[in-house]
């Protein structure tokens, strides 16, 4: 009696089930509309910033060729310019080491052989293409064999004086994005214990490099200073920084 009771109950239940889904089902399907398949409105990106323009930057690099077969190394100043795409003309200065002078010639530094010299190669950094515009240059034109003096307070009572040929300007081509400008005429002497030290200082950041994996720092003194007002001011310069560096160093 018990089972039979049972298997009824079970019956039941089944046949309420079976019969709710399909109204579950119609309740659901009729309350779909169509209209309610609306399209997404369609977003507008947020405007692009404007596009600022960056005013041209000029950084040195100091390079250190290999040893000549009378030990002579060569230096390369190379002043880098980016985002000249405007310019139609470039400023030129040429700085040097400082304390380099007649009365240490053939010592401490000297002149470099002929087919090692660079003057005034200023050139497109991508291509490596001339970009000075000769149309404009004067005929017979010549760079003034004058000397300037940037006097820099480095701090801790040092005073520092770099040294840059005279400021020259060349036209140029436009649209050139970075502007390497080289020159390269002397070259220093290692010590009685082969070791080489220069100083060198500029109105703009600089580092120095050598070739490839084959030199030894031994001592390095590196420093932000200002440029001393009155000489800004008699020399027509609108930069109020400079930059310092002391450095000895051998190779291999």
């Amino acid at each position: 009696m018990k089972t039979r009771l049972l298997i009824i109950i079970v019956a039941v239940v089944a046949s309420v089930m079976f019969a709710t889904i399909p109204m579950i089902g119609v309740l659901w399907w009729s309350s779909y509309d169509p209209r309610d398949d609306k399209p997404e409105p369609i977003r507008t990106p947020p405007p692009e910033p404007p596009f600022e323009k960056q005013d041209p930057i000029t950084k040195i690099e100091v390079m250190f060729g290999s040893q000549l077969s009378n030990k002579l190394v060569p230096v390369i100043f190379t002043e880098v310019t980016n985002h000249a795409e405007e310019l139609d003309k470039i400023t030129i200065r040429n700085f040097e080491l400082i304390g380099h002078s007649g009365d240490n010639i053939r010592k401490t530094w000297d002149t470099l052989p002929n087919d090692k010299r660079i003057w005034y190669d200023i050139t497109d950094g991508d291509t490596g293409l001339d970009i000075v515009n000769h149309s404009l240059m004067p005929e017979n034109y010549v760079i003034p064999d004058v000397m300037r003096i940037y006097k820099l307070d480095c701090g801790l009572f040092q005073t520092v004086t770099g040294e840059s040929a005279r400021p020259t300007t060349f036209p140029i081509k436009n649209n050139t994005k970075i502007i390497f400008a080289k020159n390269s005429q002397m070259g220093i002497y290692p010590d009685s214990n082969g070791e080489y030290s220069f100083e060198f200082a500029s109105i703009f950041e600089h580092y120095v490099r050598f070739p490839e994996d084959s030199v030894k720092i031994i001592s390095q003194d590196t420093r932000e200073c200002k440029l001393i007002q009155s000489i800004a001011k008699d020399s027509g310069e609108k930069y109020t920084d400079g930059y310092y560096t002391k450095m000895t160093f051998r190779f291999y």
